[in-house]
């Protein structure tokens, strides 16, 4: 518990600051350092919580956690403990002195009096634990676990929807366009495998795969019709500015740095900033990725084409739900 507090005090003040030094500072206009600005945002509450938590450092997380709960006692509040320290000695005193009888006198002992009696030190009356400090924090535990349960159970679930698609899809033949992958991989210097596939069941395309990545664009329903083979020579510009995009994303690692980004989200469910913070990430990994296809390409006309085709055609459900998952890019 004295983790998770820490986390969200550590990762509150940290989000705030870089978000106030990307909007004062003209630096992070560029898409690399606004990049780099919200990744530290995200990941940098979670190494400074753990070095705090590994050096055991008297954090406010800490104290809060096991803090000691003071509650209603019987004891007093004007008794102090010099006073109740003499009141117990006297009264163990009067039991330990031996009393003196006469003879004559009968001795009348009452059952109402103990022959030996007992100090007991004042007891502390607590309340039921779920009405008490630690037993919210236990409650927030629960509350926490179960989220993070539910979170990393449905990652299995879009992950598992990820591959199947790719599994469903059919390499893309064309020479033209694996022409221009492999010269743009050259220019961007991804070594990396990469490959192109096309699916009927996604509008647009995206890129996913971490060991083994790959492009997936929208199946072409006229590709084997004059017509098509047409289009697609005269839409050539839009589709090297389309795989270089994604060429881009590839050669960021972003696939690898989406993943991340989901396992923080599941593992604090309880911080809603992070979801910020991972929308502001992916959107400024779109901007560098535009960026670095614009620089390879030399010239911007057939991006911003393929921009605006390419916000046409994401209106799919599937497409929606894939970005909006994380795991493609």
């Amino acid at each position: 518990c004295s983790f998770l507090l820490t986390y969200l005090i550590h990762s509150t003040v940290i989000i705030a600051g870089i978000a106030l030094l990307i909007r004062l500072m003209q630096q992070f206009e560029q898409p690399a350092l606004r990049v780099l600005a919200w990744k530290s945002a995200l990941f940098l509450p979670l190494l400074t919580t753990t070095g705090m938590t590994l050096i055991q450092f008297p954090h406010l997380g800490l104290q809060l956690a096991l803090q000691p709960v003071d509650l209603t006692s019987d004891v007093p509040r004007d008794v102090t403990p010099s006073t109740q320290a003499e009141s117990l000695n006297r009264s163990s005193a009067d039991v330990r002195t031996p009393a003196v009888f006469h003879a004559e006198e009968p001795v009348h002992l009452s059952h109402s009096l103990p022959l030996h009696a007992e100090v007991v030190a004042p007891t502390t009356r607590h309340t039921p634990d779920l009405l008490t400090r630690q037993g919210i924090l236990v409650l927030l535990s629960c509350v926490w676990g179960m989220a993070v349960l539910i979170g990393i159970i449905r990652l299995l679930g879009q992950a598992r929807a990820l591959w199947a698609l790719r599994a469903n899809a059919t390499p893309l033949t064309d020479r033209v366009l694996y022409a221009s992958l492999t010269r743009l991989k050259q220019t961007m210097r991804v070594t990396r495998t990469v490959e192109l596939l096309e699916s009927d069941q996604i509008s647009g395309a995206f890129t996913a795969g971490i060991r083994r990545p790959f492009i997936v664009a929208q199946a072409d329903n006229n590709r084997s019709s004059g017509r098509g083979h047409e289009r697609r020579h005269r839409l050539l510009s839009q589709w090297e500015a389309l795989l270089a995009h994604e060429l881009a994303h590839i050669a960021h690692r972003d696939a690898i740095w989406n993943l991340l980004i989901q396992i923080v989200l599941r593992l604090f469910p309880l911080q809603p900033l992070n979801r910020i913070v991972s929308r502001r990430i992916q959107i400024a990994m779109d901007f560098a990725a535009d960026e670095s296809a614009a620089r390879n390409l030399g010239g911007r006309q057939g991006l911003v084409q393929c921009l605006i085709r390419l916000g046409d055609q994401m209106l799919g459900q599937q497409t929606l739900a894939l970005r909006r998952s994380g795991l493609a890019a």
